[in-house]
């Protein structure tokens, strides 16, 4: 790529601003392509009977549009790191930081919908179920849907951790 930039008479100690916005261009451009995709998708889900599938679509928009901006932010922190290792530049303490910080917002993005997929579908099947006219014993719900969210919170919070490094055996 700096080769490239180079041929086009572009320094090569500014080749990696210009990486760096081919990275955050990309990432738009896949953010806005899913967003699409998803709302097709969404339109379509709709017409069915099925309140999993809404739910699915649903609860999946904004997580996997944060999941898109911290992958490729990360990647474009990556692309400085690798320019400043080039130059010989002293890198910043922070930016030692970039996998473990994207470990661990790829594990909350994940508990993140998986909290929302728990939400929504219990909104959706207690919904259905009253349409219908059944019966809804809304307290069980509460209490499953509740149960749910918390074994997600705990997951998420010991992966994040064995991310980490840190020996989760002992707290099990």
């Amino acid at each position: 790529m700096k080769a490239l930039l180079t041929e086009w008479g572009i320094p090569a100690n500014f080749a990696f601003v210009i990486e760096v916005f081919i990275v955050v261009l990309a990432v738009v451009i896949v953010n806005s392509i899913i967003r699409m995709f998803l709302g097709r998708l969404q339109r379509q889900l709709e017409k069915t009977k099925n309140p999993w599938d809404d739910a699915l679509v649903d609860a999946l928009r904004k997580p996997i549009s944060w999941l898109v901006w911290i992958l490729g932010l990360t990647l474009a922190i990556e692309v400085l790191q690798e320019s400043a290792s080039l130059d010989g530049t002293a890198i910043a303490p922070i930016f030692d930081k970039v996998q473990p910080l994207r470990e661990i917002g790829v594990v909350a993005i994940l508990g993140w919908f998986l909290i929302r997929l728990v939400t929504r579908v219990e909104r959706n099947l207690v919904k259905e179920r009253e349409i219908r006219g059944k019966q809804v014993d809304r307290s069980t719900v509460d209490a499953i849907s509740k149960l749910l969210r918390l074994a997600v919170v705990i997951t998420s919070v010991l992966v994040a951790l064995q991310t980490l490094g840190m020996n989760i055996s002992g707290i099990l």
